[in-house]
């Protein structure tokens, strides 16, 4: 029996650190230590042996499902970590404060009024559908 247990026991912890994401963690913790996993069921079947066995069996899987329980945290927490940053990183808005131009309409403003873009001859003209577009918007009246 105690052999069993050290077999699952390597088992789930191979499973628990080839896991790559928070999903494929928590269907090794349920696959492991869930309530049909067979690492509990050896644990409630620990009455029935013979007393001769109960405790270095029950003393076995006890650590066994301690050790597995600290690694799946230990391991969440890392995927976490880096399932959080990977998100961050997607997740980069541009972000201006109300009322404030875009820093594309800054560098166009600049370009405008510029020699460079005099020379080429870069001008400003009034739209009317742009108007109607940016009165739907939170611009800046001078840009309206």
């Amino acid at each position: 029996m105690i052999e069993r247990i050290q077999q699952i026991k390597d088992e789930a912890e191979a499973a628990i650190t080839a896991a790559t994401g928070t999903t494929a963690l928590e269907e090794a913790r349920i696959r492991y230590l869930g309530r049909k996993a067979e690492l509990p069921n050896i644990l409630r079947g620990v009455a029935d042996l013979p007393p001769e066995q109960r405790g270095p069996t029950g003393k076995a899987a006890n650590q066994a499902r301690q050790a597995l329980t600290q690694l799946i945290e230990q391991h969440a927490g890392e995927l976490a970590t880096s399932e959080l940053e990977q998100r961050l990183v997607q997740d980069r808005v541009a972000v201006t404060l109300p009322g404030d131009p875009h820093p594309a309409v800054g560098r166009l403003e600049y370009l405008v009024g510029s020699d460079e873009g005099r020379s080429r001859s870069l001008t400003m003209r009034h739209d009317p559908a742009a108007e109607e577009s940016f009165g739907r918007c939170s611009a800046p009246a001078e840009l309206r």
